[in-house]
């Protein structure tokens, strides 16, 4: 199985690019996206940006290349490529008319009718240079992304153009619910214990059915007391399901299994922290699917959901040798210690700020739903701001999806999640991608 993805800026570096592979404008000097400058955040740092939406440090520049980007698209989209070349580089202004830009995108975009607007907004922070990646969709689920590479000093200095095809609208103008009916044969599911009496867990591995060992994401719910499935809502939701039969459709399995506080209701203590809730059972995961002749161990990843992701610092600091790489979902840069004076072998501690000064280099990727009521925007801003400079580190939020990365149904509070949906395909694509894109 083929696990390295190509990235766009290893494509040629030409101006107006190959033609039927999309449209690639970039000044000669060439341009990369991974961050490797170290900054130190204290744990004041952490709550502070947390809990203010963001410091000035980062989050401001951020914003204005998200507002400059959507703006230059739709300016595009609308025949007029002056203000593009207008924001250029120097050298990249020099070497690009607007006749040709012009030329180029009206080649690209034959036969697209229709324009609907912006879809996506996704921006990737380098070390000298921010990616901006905006998706407009047309008529017919069409789409374009328009990449724009910006300079320290926030000007393009790169631009490339290249069709998609977007998930159908409903009558409402939302994206409908896209059903991850996979065929048997992609997938087999077997019955995974997780952990150790007399607290041992129910949980699911579902294999793609691909020869060779396989690279494995373990799933980790949120909610103290999820099922396996992370099941939530009236219409009983499944968002961990739906991400490991997404997954398995695209080559990478997954292990979810039953909350302790959910499958031992009855028993576990009421004065039980955060070690035996989440911690024990999470360390116990890694070490099982290391140890299963299935899995590619060198290719384990954790994904952590909300308060999952809060606290994943604390299982990577204890097995980071046997972790490839982490997936923060609608996560926030916490910094907090619990102490139990009687079992001081239960102390842990979630500091985000580790992920900056003791383990700098493992693969991040931090994601955020926009119309997330629990784990705002503003926390997403945070994750720049704390881990500023940060090697290996991604970002991707999603325009009109809840905190559970469904389609948004228009409510501020728990009801929203009583509306049926899935988690969107593109989110599953984008960890699917992430994970076979790692050495």
């Amino acid at each position: 199985m083929k696990r390295k993805s190509v990235r766009w800026l290893l494509m040629a570096v030409l101006v107006f690019g190959i033609v039927g592979c999309g449209r690639q404008i970039e000044e000669e000097s060439g341009s990369t996206e991974t961050a490797v400058e170290k900054e130190a955040v204290s744990a004041d740092a952490i709550q502070t940006s947390a809990a203010s939406g963001g410091a000035a440090d980062g989050t401001e520049e951020t914003s204005v290349l998200h507002t400059l980007s959507c703006r230059l698209t739709e300016q595009i989209a609308s025949g007029l490529t002056q203000p593009v070349i207008e924001h250029m580089t120097s050298e990249l202004a020099a070497q690009t008319s607007e006749e040709q830009l012009k030329k180029s995108w009206d080649g690209e975009t034959k036969g697209l009718t229709g324009y609907q607007g912006i879809e996506t907004v996704v921006e990737t922070v380098g070390e000298e240079r921010e990616t901006v990646m905006v998706t407009i969709r047309y008529k017919d689920n069409k789409g374009m992304k328009v990449k724009y590479i910006f300079n320290n000093e926030n000007r393009v200095a790169g631009l490339w153009f290249e069709h998609t095809t977007l998930p159908p609208l409903s009558d409402s103008g939302e994206e409908k619910e896209v059903k991850e009916d996979l065929p048997s044969c992609s997938y087999e599911e077997t019955d995974f214990t997780v952990g150790r009496k007399p607290y041992e867990l129910n949980g699911i591995l579902t294999m793609p059915s691909v020869s060779g060992k396989v690279p494995v994401v373990i799933l980790l719910s949120g909610d103290d007391a999820a099922d396996m499935d992370g099941m939530i809502g009236a219409s009983e939701n499944t968002p961990m399901r739906d991400l490991a039969y997404g997954l398995a459709n695209r080559g990478i399995a997954t292990l979810r299994y039953n909350k302790r506080a959910f499958q031992y209701a009855s028993t576990v203590s009421s004065g039980a922290g955060t070690y035996e809730l989440f911690l024990q059972d999470a360390c116990y995961a890694v070490d099982q699917i290391y140890n299963d002749r299935r899995i590619d161990r060198e290719h384990i990843y954790l994904l952590g959901h909300g308060k999952a992701a809060d606290y994943l610092t604390a299982v990577i600091h204890k097995k980071e040798k046997r972790i490839a790489g982490a997936v923060m979902m609608a996560g926030k840069p916490v910094a907090v210690r619990e102490q139990y004076y009687s079992d001081s072998e239960k102390d842990i501690q979630f500091d985000a700020r580790y992920l900056m000064d003791e383990n700098s280099t493992m693969p991040l990727i931090v994601l955020q739903g926009e119309e997330d009521f629990e784990t705002g925007m503003e926390d997403f801003r945070a994750w720049r701001t704390v881990l500023k400079g940060r090697a290996h580190t991604e970002y991707r939020s999603f325009k009109k999806l809840n905190h559970y990365f469904i389609n948004y149904s228009g409510k501020k509070d728990a009801t929203e999640y009583d509306t049926a949906g899935k988690v969107n395909t593109s989110v599953t694509d984008v960890i699917a991608a992430w994970c076979l894109e790692q050495d």
